[in-house]
């Protein structure tokens, strides 16, 4: 009987953590796919402390060619980058000025690495699910930290549909004299074509 009982103690007190382990893990695959989810597309507001909220969209073909229109504030350019260069056009995309140049696969790299420090320190991971727009999505959250270029602490929840993909994802970063709250929704484009620089 004192077995049974230790080994359903152990069980109790196992289970919990088995489940945060495999919602850390859950979380750390959202974060490390991320780069892979081709031909989406997203509305991004971010809200800067102190600053008005910016709104623009985000046109992802692959991780080298994507298009960003800013919504608000109106009359910006459009911006490109695609294979090493980023582009920007004033007339909505009948033209389009080289801005600058730069090394795509280092850049991916350090992505890459940028990625992997924040899924390491993954901690406080939290599964649950959620009503949207009247229909019910699995819900991942977590606090994590990023270490490289600057430091600062991040809180992100994920909405995250039957078939895998992440159709809502809110991020709250703060550093000591930063604090940044962004809210993205994503909606698959499989019929997506971008421009290309002319």
């Amino acid at each position: 009987m004192k077995s049974l009982l230790a080994a359903l103690l152990i069980l109790a007190l196992s289970a919990p953590a088995a489940l945060a382990d495999d919602c850390v893990g859950r979380v750390a695959d959202i974060l490390k796919g991320s780069a892979g989810r081709e031909k989406t597309m997203a509305v991004i507001t971010t809200e800067m402390k102190g600053q008005k909220p910016t709104v623009n969209e985000f046109h992802y073909a692959k991780w080298d060619h994507y298009m960003v229109r800013m919504i608000e504030p109106a009359g910006q350019p459009l911006t490109l980058t695609h294979d090493g260069a980023m582009y920007q056009s004033a007339d909505e995309g009948k033209s389009w000025t080289k801005v600058h140049s730069f090394d795509k696969e280092e850049t991916r790299a350090l992505g890459q690495k940028t990625v992997e420090e924040q899924a390491g320190s993954i901690r406080n991971a939290i599964c649950g699910n959620e009503e949207l727009d009247g229909k019910t999505y699995d819900t991942l959250e977590a606090d994590m930290t990023n270490v490289s270029g600057m430091k600062f602490q991040i809180h992100s929840k994920y909405w995250v549909a039957a078939d895998g993909f992440v159709v809502k994802a809110t991020t709250l970063m703060k550093a000591d004299n930063f604090e940044s709250f962004t809210t993205q929704e994503w909606q698959p484009a499989p019929d997506m074509e971008l421009p290309l620089p002319n």
